[in-house]
């Protein structure tokens, strides 16, 4: 068994059953990552067509890092993360596999921490994986070539559980 195999089952046993959802597809990153799965966040209704989930990942070992892996599904996202809106935005275009990522700056939030590069990788139309980076030492790219994205995608068919 491999040891991302291991800690995902591990992770799933501990975590509570409403928040395990995309729990597998996350990075493993290491001892010196402390990770929180967060709660998803679906839509309305019986078939909801946006939701996603989070996973935050936050160094400690001395340097100011956080990490924040999002899978999302939404139809809005055919129009904000195509290649002409990010082009425009001016994100620098990336392969990630075999999928187009595209490294950008994110957007400053009013009173909090001040953000660093944002990765999008997009799975397909409605379909990303955002990995959003605050403070330094992280090779977004690398990490978005750790994660599965042929599962991802596939994942996000359905809502987190």
């Amino acid at each position: 068994m491999s040891t991302l195999t291991l800690a995902a089952l591990l992770l799933a046993t501990a975590a509570d059953p409403k928040t395990v959802g995309y729990a597998a597809l996350f990075p493993t990153l290491g001892a010196m990552y402390q990770t929180t799965i967060h709660n998803p966040e679906i839509g309305k209704g019986e078939k909801p067509e946006a939701y996603k989930q989070m996973a935050t990942f936050e160094w400690t070992g001395g340097r100011a890092e956080r990490l924040n892996v999002t899978f999302a599904r939404d139809p809005g996202f055919k129009e904000e993360f195509s290649a002409a809106a990010l082009k425009k935005t001016g994100a620098k275009e990336v392969d990630v596999g075999k999928k187009k990522g595209y490294l950008m700056a994110m957007p400053a939030d009013k009173g909090k921490e001040s953000p660093g590069p944002r990765l999008v990788v997009v799975l397909s139309a409605d379909k990303v994986v955002i990995i959003d980076q605050y403070g330094f030492g992280a090779d977004l790219e690398k990490l978005a070539a750790s994660i599965d994205l042929e599962k991802a995608e596939k994942a996000l068919d359905a809502p987190p559980k």
